[in-house]
């Protein structure tokens, strides 16, 4: 559960995972520690995975540090929300922005996928 976060399937998967820690990543590392973003990152990770492994069909290969990202994603939506004094309104709009390119993108790529399938 642990191995496929840090697999990837395609150059601009593994290109848009590490464009997205590197823009979002070292902020939320400062808010939260070192120590509790790397379990963040790992817990949420597995999580997805095994999410994955229980919602998707019997076959279903899953690789790729997104469920990670979007855990990481959903801890800076908590502070948004319920801590908003500790994320100013700029950062508060340029997190919703990239949540919301992030789902575009998983979920346009996905539904290309299945249909060429």
């Amino acid at each position: 559960m642990v191995t496929p976060i840090f697999l990837h399937i395609t150059f601009s998967h593994i290109l848009f995972n590490a464009f997205s820690l590197y823009i979002f990543g070292p902020a939320l590392e400062q808010l939260i520690g070192r120590f509790r973003y790397l379990i963040a990152f790992l817990s949420t990770g597995v999580i997805a995975n095994i999410a994955a492994l229980f919602l998707e069909p019997i076959g279903f290969v899953h690789y790729g540090a997104s469920g990670a990202l979007f855990g990481l994603l959903g801890i800076y939506i908590y502070l948004v929300v319920f801590r908003r004094e500790f994320i100013s309104r700029q950062d508060q709009t340029i997190i919703f922005v990239i949540v919301l390119v992030s789902l575009i993108s998983s979920f346009s790529v996905q539904t290309l996928i299945l249909s060429v399938i």
